[in-house]
């Protein structure tokens, strides 16, 4: 499995991925990839075959964390280097201050803080949120 910034050429697929998972409910495709063009989008792949997606969307100085993965690989992709690499990608490559992330799995919940996230609080929604800062990732990391 590797991790590779998504091309335009995904960006249909990508939009026909996630409303399997429900992520966003936008019935056209041009639509679809409007709204992911929006976000630094990256695709996790396994042998040719999408598995994942990971966005992170701008929100001033803050990205926005959003994963999504396909059942079968559920517990098999988040793996504390990998989660690593998708921090620094944040903060160097989009040189952002925060990552944000809302309701967090269990499994990936427990890597995010274990990298230094926060549990900042839940929304009126019921959604957890969770933030990471460059300083705490920095900290976290200096160490190993």
């Amino acid at each position: 499995m590797y991790v590779r910034e998504a091309r335009l050429s995904d960006l249909p697929h990508l939009a026909d991925f996630l409303r399997g998972f429900d992520v966003f409910s936008v019935p056209d495709d041009a639509l679809a990839i409007a709204k992911l063009r929006m976000a630094h989008n990256l695709v996790m792949v396994d042998t040719r075959k999408l598995i994942g997606w990971v966005a992170f969307t701008p929100v001033d100085d803050s990205v926005l964390l959003d994963i999504a993965v396909r059942p079968d690989y559920h517990g098999k992709w988040a793996r504390p280097g990998l989660v690593k690499a998708l921090c620094e990608y944040a903060f160097t490559d989009l040189n952002k201050q925060n990552i944000i992330a809302e309701s967090l799995n269990a499994r990936l919940g427990k890597i995010c803080l274990a990298a230094g996230f926060v549990l900042t609080h839940t929304d009126a929604t019921g959604k957890v949120i969770s933030v990471l800062t460059r300083q705490n990732f920095k900290r976290k990391f200096a160490r190993g």
